[in-house]
Parts: C-alpha cells; sequence; structure tokens
C-alpha cells in the first residue's frame, strides 16, 4: 500500500508499506530418476547395459565388446547378439602376434530371451592405419568345425600392419536375414604392445552402456512419397501403388541416409511384374532450382523391394569429385538451403526403356545438426573394495558424443517414426589384484540423478598385495 510521510523537513513523500513477511525461497529440488521397469522399457530414464538388461546399469568387461540389436519389427520379435573378445587377450596385440582372433558370442530373442543364432551373420575385419583386412576362417578346412570360431589373417597382412596407427580395431558386420540391407558395425579396439617399454600391473575395463531416454529423442520422422503402375494383370489393368521412403526428412551435408521402397502387395522382386530394369539417382537442388545429379545407381546396385539401401552423403561428395573432375566443383557440394532429390525410376524393358513408373522424393538439407548429443552428464564411477569403500570418478562428461547411432528396425521407414539407438564404449584401467566396480550415473539438464547400487563391504582388506 501507498503512504504519505513526512522527510527530516517536514515536507511530504511517497512510500511503500506492507504488511508481508519477507522469506528466502529455495528452488525446488530435482526429481530423482526413478529405477527402470523391465516390464515398462518404453519409459526407462536410467542408463542400462542393453534392451535385454534394463535392470542392469552397464556391461562392464575385461576384454573388449559389443552388442548388435535388432527392435521388434511387425511379428519379428526384439533380438541382440553380443560379442566378446577372447584373443588377442584383452585387445593387446602382442609382439609375437600369428594374426590369431576368436571371440565368443551370445544371442537372444524375446519373448523369453531364447538363445538362437537363427538368421545372423557375423564377419570380421581389421582396421589399421586407415586399411581393411579381412579375416580368414581358420578352420574352413577341417573335418569338423570348433564351438568357438577362429580367425586368422594370412602373414603377408601381418608384415604391412602399423603398430603406431591409433585406431586399429576389428570390426565385426552384424547382418540379419529378417532385415534385408541392413548391417550394424561392432568395433572392438586393440592395441599394440610395446616390447621396449615395461607393462604396467594394469588390468583394463571396457564399459558398455546406453541411455533409453536419449535413445528416445533420436527418433526422427520418416520422408515419404508415392507413385502409381500400370500393371497388366489377366487381360486387365491393375493399378498398384509403390512407396519410396527415407529414415529423416532433412538431413545434415555430411548425413547418413537410409532408404528403401515398397509396393503396395509387399512383394519383394519386381520381376513378378516384368520390371526389367531400374534407376536411383541421388540429385542436389540448388536454392535457385539447378538440378545436379550427384550420383546414379542402376539396377543390381540400385536397392530390391523391402532392402534397405544405407548411403552417405559425405562419400557421395567425394565420389562426385573424385571421378568427374572437370565438372564446376562449386557445385557438387550438399550445403543448407538445399534440397536432396531421391528418384527411383523402374522399366518394363532392359537397357532403361519403357518407363512403367517414377517416384520423386524431396527432402530439405539444414544446418542444425540431426543428431542431437544427450542432454544430461554421465559419470564413470569406480569402486574399490579392496581399499575400503572408496568410490572415485573415473571419467565424467557432459553431452558426450556417443560410439555410434544406428538404426534398429528397417520396417520403421514405412511408418511415420524411425528409432534409433547410441551406444556409448567407455575405457579405463585399474591395478591387478583389486576389487574394482564400476557403475554409470546420469544427471540431467535440471539435476535430476540416481546413485547407483555398489558393493559394499564392512571389511577394509589389506592392499599390500597388489602388484
Amino acid at each position: 500500500t501507498a503512504s504519505l510521510a513526512a522527510d527530516a523537513n517536514g515536507r511530504g513523500q511517497d512510500s511503500l508499506v506492507s504488511g508481508s513477511v519477507p522469506v528466502q525461497h529455495r528452488i525446488p529440488r530435482p526429481v530423482p530418476l526413478p529405477p527402470n521397469d523391465v516390464d515398462r522399457k518404453a519409459y526407462a530414464l536410467q542408463p542400462w547395459s542393453s534392451y535385454f538388461d534394463a535392470a542392469a546399469n552397464s556391461r562392464v568387461t575385461s576384454a573388449p565388446a559389443d552388442e548388435a540389436f535388432l527392435a521388434a519389427c511387425g511379428s519379428q520379435p526384439a533380438r541382440r547378439a553380443q560379442v566378446e573378445l577372447i584373443t588377442p587377450k584383452n585387445g593387446v596385440i602382442p609382439t609375437d602376434w600369428d594374426g590369431s582372433m576368436a571371440y565368443e558370442t551370445k544371442f537372444a530373442a524375446e519373448p523369453d530371451g531364447n538363445p538362437t543364432d537363427e538368421g545372423w551373420s557375423l564377419r570380421s575385419v581389421l582396421l589399421n592405419a586407415g586399411r581393411i583386412y579381412v579375416f580368414e576362417d581358420a578352420n574352413k578346412d577341417a573335418p569338423t568345425k570348433p564351438a568357438r570360431p577362429e580367425w586368422k589373417l594370412d602373414a603377408s597382412t601381418l608384415r604391412e600392419l602399423d603398430a603406431a596407427a591409433p585406431d586399429t580395431a576389428i570390426q565385426i558386420i552384424v547382418t540379419h536375414k529378417t532385415a534385408l540391407g541392413m548391417q550394424q558395425l561392432l568395433a572392438l579396439p586393440l592395441r599394440f604392445a610395446d616390447a621396449a617399454q615395461a607393462q604396467l600391473p594394469l588390468e583394463p575395463a571396457f564399459v558398455h552402456f546406453e541411455d533409453p531416454e536419449y535413445n528416445r529423442k533420436l527418433t526422427s520422422q520418416a520422408g515419404h512419397a508415392s507413385g502409381l503402375i500400370s500393371l497388366p494383370v489377366a487381360g486387365k489393368t491393375d493399378t498398384r501403388t509403390i512407396t519410396l521412403s527415407t529414415d529423416r526428412k532433412a538431413y545434415n551435408p555430411d548425413s547418413a541416409m537410409a532408404l528403401r521402397y515398397d509396393w503396395d502387395d509387399d512383394r519383394a522382386v519386381d520381376d513378378e511384374v516384368n520390371i526389367l530394369s531400374k534407376l536411383l539417382t541421388l540429385s542436389r537442388i540448388t536454392p535457385t532450382g539447378t538440378e545436379v545429379e550427384m550420383q546414379t545407381w542402376e539396377n543390381t546396385d540400385a536397392p530390391k523391394p523391402k532392402e534397405l539401401k544405407l548411403i552417405s552423403l559425405a562419400d557421395i561428395v567425394q565420389t562426385a569429385r573424385n571421378t568427374e573432375p572437370k565438372r564446376d566443383l562449386s557445385l557438387l557440394i550438399f550445403e543448407p538451403g538445399d534440397r536432396l532429390q531421391v528418384k527411383l525410376s523402374l522399366f518394363g524393358e532392359a537397357g532403361f526403356k519403357a518407363l512403367k513408373a517414377v517416384v520423386v522424393l524431396q527432402l530439405d538439407v539444414i544446418e542444425e545438426p540431426v543428431t542431437p548429443l544427450p542432454e544430461a552428464a554421465y559419470a564413470l564411477l569406480r569402486m574399490s573394495t579392496t581399499l575400503g569403500n572408496v568410490v572415485e570418478c573415473a571419467r565424467f562428461a557432459w553431452g558426450p558424443s556417443p560410439s555410434r547411432v544406428e538404426l534398429i528396425c528397417p520396417d520403421d521407414l514405412r511408418t511415420e517414426l524411425v528409432r534409433r539407438r547410441a551406444v556409448f564404449h567407455w575405457q579405463d584401467s585399474a591395478r591387478r589384484k583389486q576389487a574394482v566396480h564400476y557403475v554409470i550415473q546420469k544427471i540431467t539438464e535440471t539435476g535430476s540423478t540416481h546413485w547407483p547400487a555398489l558393493p559394499m563391504v564392512t571389511t577394509t582388506k589389506d592392499a599390500t598385495d597388489m602388484d
């Protein structure tokens, strides 16, 4: 309320008078992240090791490990394939390495986690200094196959390896018969042992985890375009619909694109309707309307119906610049503001004659990242029960980049929403003979967090026997 009060000279002045009592307001405390409910995985907020292990905080191994995962797609159940490196031990390549490699595989499928390897296919390559070396089956000539497959590089390859290369890894290309054209690339990092250096008494730890909340934020809207095709059937004309689909409606200039096309009757081949040749063309449409053809795939290089085709826009630009240097290089690039045009052409005769149908899909090229970073922080907590329940933060990062982001259901492209998952691979090391446990703690941008369970001991062990 306002009142008139007199100053020292007797003149009146305005003042504000209130009967309220001043108080100190405190910001409400963040709500803790609830534990993951295995029966409500779609609402999980805490980190987990895998969709199949929603209650497990993370997967920690002493050797490089990874996992391929396919979500439930239509009538197909969710399934996974886990791998863990056996040889070389702990991912360390010894100086006398003979090129042998082995890993253990574990499979599971819903609804009961049935361990079946039906439909999975795994092949391995070695990545070293920008080169790719294919592992061969070490027992291909054996009369009986061993329980654990073994792979090997030939002697000539071993002589070419660069021990100083920082990103040496085994890459396992994983496919499944129900996901045509889709592959997931698992990575098992390696390092070379240095014969001139004394080996430290350390044990490596490889931590694999996901954030289901972040996975949901990676969902995108699919792009669609349809065209009609008239087919002669029993003396009549039957009109069918062909739909071309992509995993997004907008891309960055260096994004990866996934696309496929489908018949409305769900057929898996074109031959049944006398489609004898086809073209898939990717073009750039500049803001001024200029169309620049970037790459064309013909016949067998183009996808089959229901088959996923993966395209790297960055690789498309590099290939176009290398194969057509006489063209204006300023046009052979994707820039924000452009349009991406994907065109599928089907022909009734070989040699791209008798055009039957054309489906054109245009997409945006934008500057804002289409794959956002997580809006959370993650801490890798390391606890040593040997030293008396000592907990340390071995790693911490706000909004870290995941090790990889991948599709988990190729049939999502036929719907409106395309799901993805992000996989995080972190590493640490601890002294040997030390009882160490690792967990991942998540902190959201609002401060919400959780307290991962750690095995506490009531007595302090003597640590003098450590190396």
